[in-house]
């Protein structure tokens, strides 16, 4: 009972965090499309103008970053999928092993005839897949927590970048 809450809770955390994910995305992109649609041309310099292009350049490395956070997130998922694919397939193996007398068992998967020494090996390849899918995913895990910092840093740098340049912009002369 307490697994299936802590399994329910978990996945309500992962929707919530993915619609939060999109919805900062789409903020961020929206952000960038106004001010471009707005934005008329000028010369780069000590003006708002500069600090506008800048501040754009945040925000689309703000987009580009979650982007990258969904994606890899989305490959985490997936090799947690196969992870446990294949603790299922040594759980199914090991209690094959234990429960048949006979040296011979077939596997209920595929139909395959396995021996006591094969159904051995086939445990070993899949635990060292296992171990493979750890490592991948304490990688996913780094680099999921670099993405969120970077898309919200950039994204609060090119928010405050277009504030700044709306407030100082009238007290720089942009005739220079």
């Amino acid at each position: 009972m307490s697994e299936e809450r802590s399994i329910l809770v978990y996945d309500q955390y992962r929707k919530a965090e993915e619609k939060f994910d999109y919805f900062v995305i789409g903020v961020a992109a929206a952000l960038f499309a106004y001010v471009g649609q707005h934005l008329q041309a000028e010369r780069l310099g000590a003006n708002s103008y500069t600090i506008q292009v800048a501040s754009m350049l945040f925000l689309i490395a703000s987009v580009a970053a979650g982007f990258q956070r969904i994606q890899k997130g989305v490959t985490a998922i997936r090799t947690s999928h196969l992870m446990l694919e294949d603790q299922t397939m040594i759980a199914r193996f090991r209690a094959a092993t234990t429960a048949s007398a006979t040296t011979i068992t077939r596997n209920e998967l595929t139909g395959e005839v396995l021996d006591h020494a094969k159904m051995a090996r086939e445990i070993e390849r899949l635990q060292e897949s296992v171990r493979m899918h750890k490592r991948v995913l304490d990688m996913f895990s780094n680099r999921l927590s670099t993405f969120y910092k970077i898309r919200n840093i950039t994204l609060y740098i090119g928010f405050l970048g277009l504030l700044v340049a709306k407030i100082i912009g009238p007290y720089i002369d942009t005739s220079q």
